[in-house]
């Protein structure tokens, strides 16, 4: 087949679904091109060694990428934004006739605002159209914050629902997503629960101990509104006298990495180490005593299944889950870890002092089967496969 990939993200960019399932395409004989946009993500300005241009080509790992010039924004400011998304699928739209390649399947990630440039292939050439949403608009848009006033995210919803029940598959990445699209008018026949992979497969072995005496706590990720990670530094102002032998690193970065880094400063027992490339990430994450993940009580956070989770899941660490409905469902189901209520300190003080007074071979069992999981229900393998079959009988 000669499929396109639709991505306005894409390497070097951190983002982890478009390149495997491009070389794995590549592999087994598929003809892939890749349109994407200059990479900026995650701070909105470009990478270093690129320039903003209208178009331009070029190869990783032997894959044939075709990057669009738009408005580059990744700020709160919903209006530029919008101006982002919008600027990039208008570009792809020029780009269509200019490509030299009929693409029988087009697969979009995530962004609803390409489901148009997708409808436009399907009529000049018959493309199967699959759309992999991994944030529900405008739910998502609304839970962030960036979307107040109700007749805009009214007026979104109306515009989604249209593009979701015009793809010919749309890929859920959680049972709960799957149900509310039904819901929302897309047939039943037309989506796909496929879980999502680690961004980064890990390769060496967890150790058994932690990173020096005490007890770590490892969040690794975004550090933005709808992580609501001020519930960390609550816990951690009661733990540093109940359990002062426990420590909380924050690794990443976002719009309230500073906010909370200079809140932070009177506790000894928060720590924040900025963005760390994989290399340096694999081995912090797998020497936790244990690691957090946490959003914000919101409804759409209840169904969403945030990719961390797979990542922790497949480090082979326990894990403090801190998000209701699926995400702690798996977890539940793994054996991996304890769920605590979304945005309640004392909660998260109970768990912590529960796993840290745990033995060492509970945890390492429940970190165990946590890896074991990951390798059986949620591999790279499995993701990729189930996403090519998608496309290959849509």
């Amino acid at each position: 087949m000669k499929v396109l990939i639709l991505s306005q993200h894409f390497p070097p960019e951190p983002e982890f679904k478009g390149l495997p399932l491009a070389k794995r395409l590549s592999d087994e004989g598929h003809d892939v091109r890749v349109l994407t946009g200059c990479p900026n993500y995650p701070g909105g300005r470009l990478y270093p060694g690129y320039r903003w241009r209208m178009m331009q080509r070029e190869t990783i790992d032997g894959i044939q990428v075709i990057r669009m010039g738009s408005y580059l924004s990744h700020n709160r400011n919903g209006a530029q934004r919008a101006l982002s998304y919008l600027s990039f699928a208008a570009a792809c739209l020029l780009a269509l006739p200019l490509l030299r390649f009929r693409p029988q399947a087009i697969y979009i990630y995530n962004l609803v605002t390409l489901v148009p440039v997708a409808v436009v292939a399907r009529g000049l050439w018959g493309s199967r159209v699959v759309l992999d949403v991994q944030d529900l608009w405008p739910e998502s848009v609304t839970a962030s914050g960036m979307m107040g006033r109700k007749p805009v995210p009214t007026l979104l919803g109306r515009l989604c629902d249209a593009a979701y029940k015009t793809a010919d598959v749309v890929i859920a990445q959680s049972p709960g997503f799957a149900r509310r699209l039904s819901d929302r008018g897309v047939r039943a026949d037309r989506v796909r629960v496929i879980y999502n992979w680690a961004p980064h497969e890990l390769e060496r072995t967890a150790t058994e101990h932690g990173l020096s005496d005490g007890f770590r706590i490892v969040y690794a990720g975004n550090v933005g509104t709808v992580q609501a990670l001020d519930v960390v530094l609550v816990a951690a102002t009661v733990l540093k006298d109940r359990l002062p032998t426990v420590k909380f690193s924050i690794v990443g970065a976002g719009t309230e990495f500073e906010r909370l880094r200079k809140a932070a400063t009177h506790l000894p027992n928060v720590e924040f180490l900025g963005r760390m490339p994989p290399a340096q990430l694999e081995p912090l994450i797998q020497r936790a005593d244990a690691l957090l993940l946490h959003l914000a009580d919101a409804p759409i956070f209840r169904i969403t299944i945030p990719s961390k989770l797979q990542q922790y899941l497949q480090a082979g660490r326990p894990i403090l889950c801190g998000v209701a409905g699926d995400a702690s469902t798996l977890v539940e189901e793994a054996g991996a870890g304890l769920p605590f209520r979304s945005g309640d300190p004392d909660d998260l003080v109970r768990v912590v002092v529960d796993l840290a007074t745990r033995s060492l071979a509970i945890r390492s069992a429940m970190a165990a089967q946590g890896k074991a999981f990951y390798r059986e229900r949620l591999s790279r393998d499995h993701g990729v496969a189930a996403i090519i079959e998608t496309l290959c009988v849509a």
